[in-house]
């Protein structure tokens, strides 16, 4: 397999900005990579070429979450996003720890790793790559620059010396839900030792509510406890009425398509939410037409991944208008 030069500037770009978000050494960025130092100070200086194999590029490409598509989505500035946004900058700058729980397809996790991407010593966990204690703990561990193959109790003890040395940690633990019941009771280690010194902000969705709430009803010990270190609360956003939920959602997508499609195609904007959504005539962001006013559900589940795949279709049908002008010149 041979990467496309566009790719590979890609991830070298990401090294260097991602860099400035570090608040380690390079020894300890380097690890993060899983390169050399020596090969990091090359790269700093500017060389590039055949300094990192292919394989190599594709596994930090992966780690800083390089896209490996030309056409990329563009960050909508949603409700969903400025939540977590503003919740994971909450819990950095204070230290706490919370819980976004919310519905599957409102770009929780694109979000996520966005923001992290933008916020100095804040590491994104996905948890559903990670999802027992020790696996758990050794992607903490190689985020934040550390040896992660060593004795797992060494490894440990290093993380939590590792964190109280960086200023204002935060870690995001994406998709929780999918972790088993022991990785939850090691975060309570975790976060007794960082207490005023690291914040957590957990994502998922019902499930993941429902998963910790049920090992509370069942008394599973420690998680009481760890509810009460996450706020003894479940943040939300989805509204619950009906109509208000139609209007979260059409703003949802009235937002990504505004921010992805070319301008000369927001006309159709209106038109493709009715189709996200799965209502059968066109309605307004503010309201539901007769015929739809009785339904008791929305069809909203999947309306974003919808409304990327009418994206990639509008982009693919602009492209070929743009190629069939070209040859009739």
């Amino acid at each position: 397999m041979e990467l496309t030069q566009q790719f590979k500037n890609r991830v070298f770009t990401a090294i260097t900005e991602s860099r400035k978000l570090f608040d380690g050494t390079d020894v300890a960025y380097s690890k993060k990579l899983g390169i050399d130092n020596s090969v990091y100070n090359r790269i700093k200086k500017g060389e590039s070429d055949r300094l990192v194999s292919d394989a190599k590029l594709l596994q930090i490409g992966k780690i800083l979450d390089v896209s490996d598509h030309d056409t990329e989505i563009k960050v909508a500035k949603t409700d969903v996003y400025k939540k977590i946004e503003k919740d994971i900058q909450s819990c950095k700058a204070s230290s706490i720890a919370l819980i976004f729980c919310d519905e599957p397809e409102i770009g929780k996790s694109f979000c996520a790793k966005n923001v992290s991407k933008k916020l100095a010593n804040t590491f994104y966990i996905d948890c559903s790559q990670s999802k027992t204690k020790q696996m758990l703990i050794r992607k903490m561990a190689k985020t934040v620059g550390i040896d992660s193959t060593g004795k797992y109790s060494e490894v440990k003890e290093l993380l939590k010396y590792a964190i109280s040395a960086i200023d204002r940690p935060v870690f995001v633990l994406d998709d929780a839900g999918y972790m088993e019941l022991p990785a939850f009771i090691e975060i309570i280690e975790l976060w007794n030792y960082w207490e005023d010194t690291c914040g957590f902000y957990m994502i998922g969705d019902d499930t993941l509510k429902e998963k910790i709430k049920r090992a509370i009803k069942n008394q599973v010990v420690g998680f009481r406890a760890f509810l009460s270190r996450f706020n003894n609360s479940f943040l939300s956003i989805i509204p619950t009425k009906r109509e208000k939920k139609y209007e979260f959602y059409s703003l949802l997508i009235s937002d990504f398509f505004h921010a992805n499609l070319p301008a000369n195609e927001h006309y159709r904007i209106n038109e493709l939410i009715v189709k996200c959504i799965g209502l059968e005539k066109e309605i307004s962001i503010k309201g539901v037409n007769e015929k739809n006013k009785d339904r008791e559900e929305i069809e909203v589940f999947g309306a974003l991944r919808r409304a990327k795949t009418f994206l990639k279709l509008i982009n693919k049908e602009v492209k070929n208008e743009v190629k069939t002008s070209a040859y009739a010149e």
